[in-house]
């Protein structure tokens, strides 16, 4: 192969599972034109398979990279393998931004089968409708995702393998959710476990495994919060209403990642619908009346939110154990709106709070404590419904209590750059 004058040619290489016969085309070329050939210890096998008599190296992270190419400095065409695809979960691009620096150098890449495309072709199942979750060696709601799609494939690692990522769903009350496993994809010893979560909790898998998790009851088709009211389980427990529900939720301004705190959290209609959008974050329901709590478990396992946590006693009492909050709602303090909102500023300086409040003693205590507690961008609306019910042939408007939503910043965000 012929090279411009001075340019070295350094192919990012997709791998595919590791065996020969899962090369593309493209991938399989860049190999045979190399002079040089870089990567994982069990990648670098392939060489041999091919019957490629080139150096082989196993480096494949950007530090290695340059220093093989400072010590190889005759190579004029190398490929570095990585596992999988280059674009799906890869250090390629990382690599390729560490190496731009160097001069003389061309990086191109070369595609490969992903571990997602091929264990679902083996599954003989579409996968243009599966949500990639990463935990090899990475942080990921696995419960966040499972809740919120239909179809979550995962790659796992030595830590959080399949059996242990099972035993999470059964412990979050989704034994019977359908689980598919895969082992050491493409190889001859490669297995495929088909069955539930309940089935595989505990067992033990090769290192080098997959799953894809099916959840149809997911609420991906749910676009915008404001679930009808008559779509809880209820009791005799307070329930946020529909509509002062969906102006709340929008005056949180929740972010997929958020951690989120319901105080007062009632039959959950808030927390809910907050996990529902949390795809990455995480909802702490707090609640101290056991009949709350009993609908708070009933509705969250009607919705399937296991991202939604309930969290029994009194506020703030059951603030220390949890990660601070970036958001929270107030929907009852108990009278102690002063000791939550001191207690939600100590956790976290930043942190947006959104309070429902009916009577005007409340608005005042409320308002007075944002006060002296510095928040900042205190916003307030009052919000009166009235709906309709049918009387013979009319409809009368009937209204419900006046609510005031107050909203606020914490004083930290206004030093945050």
């Amino acid at each position: 192969m012929e090279h411009p004058a001075n340019v070295r040619t350094v192919y990012f290489v997709g791998a595919g599972m590791g065996q020969p016969d899962g090369l593309t085309g493209q991938a399989l070329q860049a190999l045979r034109d190399s002079d040089l050939i870089l990567g994982a210890k069990r990648l670098l096998s392939l060489a041999e398979v091919l019957g490629l008599s080139v150096p082989c190296v196993p480096a494949y992270q950007a530090a290695e990279i340059r220093r093989v190419l400072q010590e190889y400095p005759q190579a004029q065409t190398i490929s570095v393998l990585f596992s999988g695809d280059i674009g799906f979960y890869s250090g390629a691009a990382a690599a390729a931004t560490d190496l731009a620096d160097l001069p003389g150098i061309s990086i191109q890449f070369r595609c490969g089968v992903s571990s997602l495309a091929y264990f679902c072709a083996k599954l003989q199942t579409a996968w243009q409708d599966v949500f990639p979750l990463s935990l090899h060696g990475r942080e990921g709601n696995l419960l966040a995702a499972v809740g919120r799609h239909r179809k979550t494939f995962v790659l796992t690692d030595r830590e959080r393998t399949p059996g242990v990522l099972c035993r999470e769903l059964c412990d979050a009350g989704l034994p019977d959710i359908p689980v598919s496993i895969g082992e050491r994809l493409s190889y001859p010893e490669e297995r495929i476990c088909r069955g539930t979560a309940r089935q595989w909790a505990g067992e033990t898998f090769h290192p080098l495994s997959v799953m894809l998790v099916e959840n149809p009851r997911a609420a991906q088709d749910l676009a915008v919060h404001g679930i009808p009211d008559g779509e809880w389980i209820r009791g005799k427990t307070p329930m946020t209403k529909e509509e002062v529900r969906s102006v709340s939720l929008s005056k949180l301004r929740l972010r997929e990642t958020d951690i989120f705190y319901d105080v007062g959290a009632g039959t959950g209609s808030v927390s809910v619908e907050a996990a529902l959008r949390l795809s990455r974050g995480t909802v702490y329901a707090l609640e101290r009346d056991a009949e709350a709590i009993s609908l708070l478990h009933a509705n969250k396992e009607k919705w399937a939110v296991p991202n939604l946590h309930i969290i029994p006693g009194h506020a703030p009492d059951t603030f220390a154990s949890l990660p601070s909050p970036d958001r929270a709602f107030l929907g009852g303090t108990g009278g102690h709106t002063r000791a939550v909102l001191a207690a939600l500023r100590e956790k976290n300086p930043s942190v947006r709070v959104v309070a429902n409040v009916i009577t005007l003693e409340s608005l005042t205590e409320t308002l007075q404590a944002f006060q002296e507690l510095d928040f900042q961008e205190v916003d307030i609306v009052q919000l009166q419904v009235s709906k309709a019910k049918k009387a013979g042939p009319y409809h009368m408007m009937l209204g419900q209590n006046p609510i005031y939503i107050l909203s606020a910043d914490g004083p930290g965000k206004k030093e945050a750059p």
